[in-house]
């Protein structure tokens, strides 16, 4: 796991380029704190940069940048490749290399070497990665992506010269870069917290799309293509019965577990006490011959905390169980980092305990194993039902009725509602913790101006309609992630699905956990995206991941096989952050100052008077606008730090 940064100068614009490079480098430290190298072709004018976090053979003869055997490629790798030494028993089959190393890194660049950048080489590569490949030969820049996004890659033309970095801090870095928001990514992220697809929060920067790779010649003419992400091999027989299913997905995960056990380093393993974080913890300590260090965070408020749910499973386990508590003031402690830890605005509410998780992890281990990606895989998030539900009443609604409802409700005060309504309360309090009913009812009158199932599941996952939250502004009318999957719709449960995988799961999920864990030179490592359980996921029919009215089946299934079920099936809530009661507790005050009219207008085309009446009925308890204002406060206090000097 590493950090890596370059530029393509081939016309000579970027004065004093080593030295914006070493400094580029230095930017992005805390993600390879190991060594850092630069390589330099001073006649071809590339420059590479890499910081190394070191994991697989930790001698310095294994650091990067690392040069082919044959001389010809120079590569710069961010990740871990899984399956290097099946890899290269392949290699040692066609040609005789003099290995000096026993990692993957030179397993890689040998690779490329021998059968190139194309189809065939992603097709072998089974693990996470972003790396940065140097062609003497063609005077070509490569870079690429793995499959599923686990390893960010920005990158752009500046000043006349390719420019890339894992992380976005290190573009201040170039002294004639001058960034401009991007306002198409701005309202994706105001909507869904995350800037999603390939733009980046700045204009003429993108991110590098997962199983993409480009091309860049001398002239600086880039060439994106896309690799082939499923392979040939067929994991569902038809004939197969549900017992076959359920061991082969068995079988996968814990070859998934083992190859993410390979380490030179000590590890150990998050544990929420849900379905997907147990799985991983059961093949973790099958695997070992020691106690597997399990880390789990708590909260003080009893609604939210299931640390005593993940105490059960260590238990069982007899794992080194290590439970935090996650204090106000550690909350207020945190919220200053949170913009220099992910430095393009991020707004996943649990980024705060992700952060804390990983302060306190490194002090022990320095590879963590992570339960993500099963929900997106295996069909687990309870919103798909409930969208689903939604719709289907919804769609029986004749339109002039629905729009009759939503202005009622929006002439009438949350008071009025919260007075009239508050009989059914206590019926929808059972499916969980609400503010109030007229916040409620206002939330549901908004989803039934959906005019079809695509518009209402893109409006349940926002918090903020695009307008009238950005004014004087054109941002395209639908996400790029959402206009892409249209395109292949196909049924209901699939599109929820793809859509997550291609979008929520790379800009999300993957980005909360490589910026917290790199923030502190912690490597996370996710078993559910290996290559052949997303082959799997994508082959078996959808009645094994939803079937008896039960979400993830076939892991149920699984973990059932390991764990008595009494211990884990407690309906679980996931990893729920209470900011609406902190923005009304310790919090206020610094979201105060940057919620105030002064502050807000140092933005533009924000609809500063909105925000303020939602902040207001925030604070007076009348509506929970926690989500749309956390995010509007993450862009105030990114943007506050990213331009401050």
């Amino acid at each position: 796991m590493c950090g890596i940064v370059g530029i393509f100068d081939s016309n000579n614009h970027i004065d004093y380029a080593e030295d914006i490079l070493v400094k580029m480098n230095n930017a992005i430290l805390h993600r390879g704190p190991d060594s850092q190298n630069i390589w330099v072709d001073k006649d071809s004018r590339i420059f590479f940069g890499h910081g190394r976090l070191s994991i697989i053979d930790l001698r310095a003869i294994a650091n990067q940048p690392m040069v082919s055997s044959c001389k010809r490629y120079v590569l710069i790798f961010n990740g871990e490749i899984y399956n290097f030494n099946t890899i290269k028993s392949k290699i040692e089959k066609e040609v005789i290399i003099n290995w000096k190393t026993n990692s993957d890194t030179e397993v890689l660049v040998e690779a490329i070497s021998l059968w190139g950048i194309n189809h065939k080489l992603f097709s072998l590569l089974n693990g996470m990665f972003a790396f940065a490949v140097w062609d003497k030969k063609e005077k070509k820049v490569f870079l690429a992506r793995d499959q599923i996004g686990e390893k960010p890659l920005y990158y752009g033309l500046i000043g006349g010269s390719l420019v890339f970095s894992s992380e976005l801090i290190s573009f201040k870095s170039i002294p004639h870069w001058k960034p401009k928001i991007n306002y198409d990514a701005l309202s994706c992220f105001l909507r869904h917290g995350y800037v999603g697809g390939q733009n980046s929060i700045f204009l003429g920067i993108k991110k590098l799309l997962p199983s993409h790779f480009i091309v860049c010649n001398e002239r600086l003419e880039i060439k994106t293509q896309e690799y082939n992400k499923i392979s040939d091999d067929n994991y569902f027989d038809k004939n197969a019965n549900d017992d076959d299913i359920i061991e082969m997905g068995s079988k996968l995960i814990e070859n998934s577990v083992a190859l993410r056990m390979n380490s030179d380093v000590p590890l150990g393993t998050f544990l929420s006490g849900g379905i997907d974080s147990s799985i991983i913890l059961s093949f973790m300590q099958s695997k070992s011959n020691f106690p597997v260090k399990t880390y789990t965070i708590g909260f003080e408020d009893q609604f939210y905390d299931e640390s005593g749910q993940a105490k059960l499973i260590s238990n069982f386990f007899s794992t080194d169980h290590n439970q935090f508590t996650l204090t106000e003031n550690e909350v207020v402690d945190i919220i200053p980092d949170i913009p220099k830890i992910y430095n393009e605005p991020f707004a996943d509410m649990s980024q705060i305990p992700a952060i804390l998780l990983s302060r306190l992890v490194i002090k022990d281990v320095k590879v963590v194993l992570t339960g993500d990606g099963g929900d997106e895989l295996f069909y687990g998030y309870s919103r798909y039902n409930i969208v689903i539900k939604l719709w289907n009443i919804i769609k029986y609604i004749p339109q002039p009725i629905r729009y009759l409802f939503v202005n009622l409700v929006k002439i009438s005060s949350t008071n009025f509602l919260n007075n009239n309504f508050n009989f059914i309360s206590n019926f929808i309090n059972k499916f969980g913790k609400f503010y109030s009913i007229g916040d409620r009812i206002k939330k549901i009158s908004y989803l039934l101006q959906a005019d079809s199932f695509q518009h209402l599941y893109e409006m349940f996952i926002s918090a903020w309609s695009i307008s009238p939250l950005l004014i004087d502004t054109n941002p395209q009318a639908r996400p790029y992630f959402l206009e892409k999957i249209t395109e292949s719709f196909t049924d209901k449960e699939k599109w929820m699905t793809d859509s997550d995988q291609k979008i929520y799961l790379p800009d999300d999920i993957l980005v909360k956990l490589d910026r917290s864990t790199m923030s502190v030179g912690l490597e996370g490592r996710v078993p559910f995206l290996d290559k052949n359980i997303i082959n799997f996921s994508s082959q078996i029919p959808f009645n094994y991941k939803y079937r008896e009215n039960e979400n993830k089946w076939i892991l149920k299934k699984i973990l059932s096989n390991k764990i008595p079920r009494h211990l884990w099936d407690n309906s679980k809530k996931g990893f729920s952050v209470p900011i609406s009661s902190w923005l009304r507790g310790p919090l206020k005050d610094w979201a105060n100052e940057l919620l105030s009219e002064k502050s807000l207008r140092q933005t533009e085309h924000l609809n500063i008077n909105l925000i303020r009446l939602y902040w207001d009925e925030h604070i007076r308890g009348e509506r929970n606008w926690q989500y749309p204002l956390w995010h509007i406060l993450m862009f105030q206090s990114w943007k506050n730090h990213f331009f401050q000097n």
